[in-house]
């Protein structure tokens, strides 16, 4: 409710609120930080499509409510850099924008939690550390290493993080889209054919 009315009081403009409806028309986009409606849509649509095969491959179901994938998270995780960084330019005084922006942080890492997103919390806020260390990759990797820590291997794609030069590489749209649910998919039924 109070991030309701933290929208409404920043984003006066009902058009705007509708653009973080992940269902809305892909032709409307918001510049902020390159997030746009067609990212946040695509990683929630996603999302959805990888449910019934990250369930399978989690818990031998269809449906579990106690563990969503990482889509989920990644949508969530987009949905809070996109309003942080809206209020960015609507807040002209940093001091109050960062307490703000720590709120909203842990109002996601809380729905994160309620949801029984992957990586819950943890994930949001590594996404905010990213953001606020944006020009300084070493401290925004090391960061979200340390608020990760549990996952003691994921200091190699902390690493790996620090490899980008700025420029986007090949894309193979269709492959890296369906990669996750299908090979989610691929685990889940193996999982349930070798019965472990």
């Amino acid at each position: 409710f109070m991030l309701f009315l933290i929208l409404i009081y920043f984003v006066p403009n009902i058009k705007d609120i509708i653009k973080i409806i992940p269902i809305a028309p892909k032709n409307i986009e918001e510049p902020a930080f390159g997030i746009t409606v067609g990212k946040f849509s695509v990683s929630f649509n996603f999302g959805v499509i990888s449910e019934v095969p990250f369930d399978l491959f989690t818990s031998k179901t269809c449906f579990s409510p106690y563990w969503n994938n990482i889509m989920f998270t990644l949508a969530l995780c987009l949905a809070t850099i996109w309003i942080i960084d809206i209020l960015k330019y609507k807040i002209s005084n940093q001091y109050p924008w960062y307490a703000l922006s720590i709120l909203i942080v842990a109002f996601f890492g809380f729905l994160s939690m309620e949801l029984s997103l992957d990586y819950d919390y943890h994930a949001i806020v590594v996404a905010y550390l990213f953001y606020i260390f944006y020009d300084k990759p070493f401290l925004g990797a090391g960061l979200g290493y340390i608020s990760i820590i549990k996952e003691l291997y994921s200091f190699i794609g902390f690493g790996m993080t620090l490899t980008y030069n700025g420029e986007r590489g090949k894309q193979y749209k269709w492959f890296n889209y369906f990669f996750y649910p299908v090979h989610m998919l691929i685990l889940g039924l193996l999982r349930i054919y070798l019965n472990i």
